[in-house]
């Protein structure tokens, strides 16, 4: 059974347990959101999918994607060829296309099944996603297989905004080669193909979300990104994740080893090269990495999933307990440099509350001790805690229902950089500051991004 934390904007949902399942929908089979999502789909279903077979999900993904079809809806779907060539997964996608459903593969199919695009660097088309009605946006790190949406630790991430569904069908649409319903294996381009071409900043500015980026795998700079926001963090890291071989990132976190805590896959705990030296262990270097074991190890636990195990599949960090890192970017080389992927960042500090209820879930299943991970004390909101930022560029404007007397704009470190009576003030340069609003009633901080 789905529950809705609120209603807004962005949705978030874990196939596997939370910590607090009053903050957080924990235990949902993934496909049910998917699924109730086409079915309530009008005009458009846009959908990038690396892997979808198994029973029953994927029985009921497609019925429900074929139903769509069959009422009108056009469908387009662009997939990964390798799903193509194992009788499992092929059969869903022969399934798709003898329904009159167009899919274009990133690459030669088995058999020359369906269409598929020349212009590729040969590696994975990994994103999951899907676009509803040019509004609806589902995506995270869930494959839409059994495995994926009901075993596997996963997450997937509803956000209702136009803006930024039509950011996801830019990008779709450059794979898919065209604008229309008939894919163009012409103008299609996949993976080191495409340009850097969408836009990646959303200013929100609800109750719920500040702003939220999102970028494309390979030419967006994901791996960029990573290390921009483990650089700003200044209290606490959380980090779940399936792949890790980057030992760049792995040297960026130990500068933040204090406040960093992580649950990886048991596979990558044990076999990866970062994880084996942040538990303090050597390994062999080579050209791409060069041993550096941890002194004291950091706190990294493999995950300890259990009824029926799986994988943890996740690919999320959460800093400073404000802003979330997901997607299907994984942290290595090829997920950031060769394939199709997409990451979203969402600065919110309920959208980072859910994802630390499903943290603080793997991390206490994996051995970790609760009290390491610092619990903020949650209040209602005051009037003057009901200030909204209004960031344009490089300044930020304070709407605010009270009067105000001062702000402090502070760097994460707590030097004071400015200090002004006025209701708006300018920043140097990009980062994360925190502000300090002072009213006649009292003073409330406020942390916040400039891009």
């Amino acid at each position: 059974m789905i529950s809705l934390i609120i209603l807004s904007q962005v949705q978030v949902y874990f196939s596997r347990s939370v910590w607090n399942p009053d903050e957080a929908n924990g235990d949902v089979y993934l496909d049910t959101v998917v699924v109730k999502y086409i079915h309530q789909a009008q005009k458009t279903i846009d959908m990038a999918i690396y892997s979808m077979w198994g029973s029953p999900a994927a029985d009921i993904i497609s019925d429900s994607l074929i139903a769509a079809k069959n009422r009108g809806v056009r469908v387009r779907i662009v997939a990964e060829a390798d799903n193509t060539y194992s009788s499992d997964k092929r059969y869903y996608m022969s399934k798709l296309l003898n329904s009159g459903i167009n899919i274009m593969f990133d690459d030669e199919t088995d058999n020359n099944m369906g269409n598929w695009c020349d212009y590729n660097g040969g590696y994975l088309m990994h994103n999951k996603f899907v676009v509803i009605d040019s509004q609806i946006t589902i995506t995270g790190s869930a494959n839409w297989s059994n495995a994926g949406t009901r075993i596997n630790a996963n997450n997937i991430v509803v956000i209702d905004n136009r803006d930024i569904a039509l950011a996801y069908i830019e990008e779709f649409e450059e794979m898919w080669g065209s604008n229309t319903d008939t894919p163009d294996w012409n103008n299609c381009r996949f993976q080191t193909y495409k340009s850097n071409n969408t836009p990646h900043v959303f200013y929100l500015n609800t109750p719920q979300v500040d702003s939220i980026k999102v970028f494309f795998s390979p030419t967006d700079g994901t791996e960029e990104q990573i290390y921009r926001h483990i650089k700003w963090a200044s209290q606490q890291i959380d980090l779940a994740i399936n792949d890790f071989t980057l030992c760049s990132i792995r040297d960026t976190l130990k500068t933040k080893k204090d406040i960093l805590h992580i649950v990886a896959d048991s596979g990558t705990y044990y076999e990866d090269k970062p994880s084996i030296n942040i538990r303090g262990l050597p390994v062999q270097s080579d050209t791409y990495c060069q041993n550096d074991p941890w002194n004291p190890p950091g706190d990294i636990y493999p995950d300890n999933l259990n009824n029926p195990g799986g994988l943890l599949h996740h690919k999320y960090a959460i800093f400073d307990r404000y802003v979330v890192l997901t997607g299907s970017v994984n942290w290595t080389y090829s997920g950031n440099h060769r394939n199709d992927e997409n990451m979203i960042i969402i600065y919110s500090n309920d959208v980072a509350n859910q994802f630390f209820q499903e943290f603080v879930a793997r991390y206490v299943e994996a051995g970790g001790d609760e009290s390491m991970l610092p619990v903020p004390v949650v209040e209602e909101p005051s009037e003057i805690q009901k200030v909204k930022l209004a960031i344009w560029g490089r300044r930020v404007i304070v709407n605010s229902p009270k009067n105000i007397e001062e702000l402090l704009l502070y760097s994460t470190s707590g030097r004071l950089l400015r200090r002004t009576e006025k209701k708006e003030l300018s920043i140097d340069r990009g980062g994360m500051y925190i502000l300090k609003v002072i009213t006649p009633e009292g003073a409330f901080t406020k942390v916040f991004i400039v891009h």
